[in-house]
């Protein structure tokens, strides 16, 4: 029969207070695991360098309790106030390293600037020892300056004063021209002797020698024929008169006719 003895109360206590301790051992294990990856955002404001009333935040990202095999991609999800700028981002950060960015274009109205940032931690490699995959959020806040002044155009009017011109009076220099002399032409007189024209005798050239009117052949158009035409008529008569003759003897022979 199982009698509890003080020897056996004292152990079972012993190893309940083990039991407790490993189980609160494992608790703050699972919680510091589960709280790791520690991020934060600070910002540091000012006037704009080029002194035309803007303004600008340089931002910086610190992390805390990051496996030594893990890396950081840091990115931005919002920021104000709106119409600035963020230059810097995306940024790859290895374990517990600080990286940082800024923020410019802020008008010289505002009053806050905000930032919001996502943080994704990774592996350096696959199977890289003592790292974890882990995504976190960090937001940082900072107010500006109030004495990023808008500067003001000055308009300056330079006057220069000319000194008056001063007109010397001209000398004017008078040349007198000696009065031109003309000296008389001397006049040459030529005296031409008278010329004597003498009488041409032109002598007639001998005319030539003309022909009768007789001579010459009498061509007429009408009228009664010269005499040696009347000849030429009795010749053709005749030779008719012989034609006619020839004919009618012609006649007889072929015919036997009188």
């Amino acid at each position: 029969m199982f009698k509890l003895t003080y020897v056996r109360i004292l152990r079972i206590g012993l190893a309940a207070v083990v039991a407790i301790v490993l189980a609160v051992a494992g608790v703050l294990a699972t919680t510091t695991a589960a709280s790791a990856h520690g991020g934060q955002v600070t910002g540091t404001p000012s006037c704009a360098p080029s002194d035309n009333g803007l303004q600008e935040v340089a931002w910086t990202v610190t992390t805390t309790n990051v496996p030594s095999g893990d890396v950081a991609l840091v990115t931005a999800t919002g920021f104000t106030p709106s119409g600035s700028t963020l230059s810097g981002l995306p940024q790859t950060i290895g374990p517990n390293k600080g990286m940082s960015f800024t923020q410019t274009e802020i008008p010289a109205t505002a009053v806050v600037a905000t930032v919001s940032l996502l943080i994704e931690w990774t592996p350096a490699y696959p199977g890289a020892p003592e790292s974890d995959t882990y995504q976190g959020t960090a937001e940082g806040q900072t107010v500006l300056p109030a004495n990023c002044q808008t500067p003001t155009t000055t308009t300056t009017t330079t006057t220069t004063t000319v000194p008056p011109v001063i007109t010397q009076p001209s000398s004017t220099t008078t040349t007198t021209v000696p009065p031109v002399i003309t000296q008389p032409s001397s006049t040459t007189t030529t005296t031409v002797p008278p010329v004597i024209t003498r009488p041409i005798t032109t002598q007639a050239a001998p005319a030539p020698p003309t022909e009768s009117a007789a001579a010459q052949p009498v061509i007429q158009t009408g009228g009664r024929p010269p005499n040696n035409t009347v000849a030429d008529l009795v010749v053709g008569v005749l030779s008719l008169l012989a034609l006619v003759s020839a004919l009618i003897l012609w006649r007889r022979r072929r015919y036997g006719t009188n």
